[in-house]
């Protein structure tokens, strides 16, 4: 018999759900919200625009009203977030600089710590990474696939256009599997649709089985991190006399987000696999 367990909660800045399909090893989906204001859902009393379906998980799921991240900026809370570790404790406790860009760099998540994914991958596990990164530049060392995640699909770096890019740094460019997108060949590119393409075709392709093997997925959007960069359809759906333009792109982009959590759902539905709240 299938079951569910669903953990959903915002951390300051973060927004992260795991979801369950068995007993003894459930599917794990860890989302993050890069730079969401704590009162920028609407389960979380917003006005200005609405999160229906994230709303969904917290309804249905476990929520947290008080959480803690290991550290107040990007990179170092993230490697926190990966190791269940203090960065302290292993040499982690700023955003990476720029020296860290340069290929034969040494400055990322230490190669000795052990993530999460090595520990799901070790347990039997699928494992992706689909999104932002930002423990590291050098393929050699601190690539999402040297460090447990059997695939990855996006950028290594942090904050990056959600439009197509014709040229930029390596950290910036998106990737499958160390092999770089040209971009500008891509049809309806938008950064955050992308991404969650991506996570919907990994399970529909994986996992939509009964004899498929567990998975975890860290799908690390940078929505709704800047550049502010949103869909005119979804600006327009913020609600109400906002007028500072850079909120409105802003609500825009968490519509959006908010739209691709949706999809995700949907594809868990239309895989017959649980979705949060359900019970076997």
């Amino acid at each position: 018999m299938e079951r569910l367990r669903c953990i959903s909660f915002i951390l300051a800045i973060w927004s992260m759900t795991l979801l369950a399909a068995s007993a003894d090893k459930p599917n794990i989906i860890l989302i993050l919200a890069d730079d969401l204001g704590y009162a920028d859902l609407s389960v979380q009393g917003c006005k200005q625009f609405d999160t229906p379906h994230i709303d969904s998980i917290f309804k249905n799921g476990v929520r947290f009203t008080r959480g803690y991240v290991s550290n107040s900026v990007c990179a170092p809370s993230r490697a926190g977030l990966l190791t269940g570790r203090f960065g302290s404790r292993f040499g982690f406790e700023a955003n990476l600089p720029k020296a860290s860009h340069k290929p034969d760099s040494i400055i990322g998540l230490d190669p000795k710590q052990r993530t999460i994914a090595n520990i799901m991958k070790a347990g039997g596990y699928k494992t992706y990474c689909i999104g932002k990164w930002h423990l590291g530049y050098n393929v050699k060392l601190f690539h999402p696939q040297k460090r447990g995640f059997d695939h990855f699909f996006g950028l290594l770096g942090g904050s990056r256009s959600y439009w197509p890019m014709e040229n930029g740094d390596k950290g910036k460019v998106l990737q499958e599997d160390g092999n770089y997108l040209i971009e500008k060949k891509m049809k309806k590119f938008y950064l955050t649709d992308l991404l969650t393409d991506k996570a919907i075709e990994y399970i529909k392709k994986n996992h939509g089985k009964t004899d498929a093997p567990p998975f975890f997925m860290y799908l690390s959007y940078t929505a709704p991190h800047g550049p502010w960069h949103a869909k005119p359809e979804d600006i327009a759906r913020v609600k109400g006399d906002v007028k500072n333009q850079r909120r409105k792109v802003y609500g825009g982009m968490v519509i959006n987000m908010d739209d691709n959590v949706g999809r995700l759902l949907k594809c868990l539905d239309d895989q017959k696999l649980p979705r949060p709240g359900a019970r076997g």
